[in-house]
């Protein structure tokens, strides 16, 4: 029987918003952390969009820092919504928040697999894999792999949709 794990789910942050771009809850994320209730897991969700006022790029870290050292996640996935704001009048690249959210990770919960997913990753997750450090990475459909990937971990390679690191660090996909 697969042990249950705790799984710290992140929709990553945005940055500043743009004109254009709105708060919207995390659905995809949702989805995900219903699968891995059925699953056995115990997920959680954390919205590094959803701030207060006052809250600026460090105290969004600090918040996260704070939430994997009282969560202690066995694994801690990350979504990215999009990779930029899509708009010429507030033009702001989501993706650049990857790598401090990762090192928060890192930093708080040491040897903690760190996955990568969501619509933004799914655009390319070749090129987030080479450029992001992140363990894994879950293409596609979420829900459907990342529960298998859990049962998996020690072969992701025989997941559907994931990637992950070679020997040599480089990353591959499962197909």
């Amino acid at each position: 029987m697969l042990e249950a794990m705790r799984v710290l789910l992140v929709q990553s942050y945005l940055g500043r918003l743009g004109l254009s771009d709105h708060l919207v809850f995390p659905i995809g994320l949702s989805c995900v952390a219903t699968a891995l209730h059925r699953a056995g897991h115990a997920p959680r969700i954390v919205d590094l969009n959803a701030t207060f006022p006052d809250e600026g790029p460090a105290e969004v870290l600090a918040r996260l820092a704070g939430e994997v050292r009282g969560f202690r996640p066995d694994l801690v996935g990350v979504s990215l919504r999009n990779i930029d704001s899509t708009t010429r009048k507030a033009p702001v690249v989501f993706h650049t928040w990857l790598g401090p959210v990762l090192e928060v990770i890192r930093r708080e919960a040491p040897g903690v697999p760190a996955v990568l997913g969501g619509p933004g990753f799914t655009q390319a997750p070749g090129a987030f894999m080479a450029r992001y450090p992140y363990d894994l990475g879950v293409q596609g459909e979420a829900e459907e792999a990342f529960p298998e990937l859990l049962a998996r971990l020690d072969r992701p390679g025989t997941v559907p949709g994931t990637w992950f690191r070679g020997e040599d660090g480089r990353p591959r996909f499962a197909g």
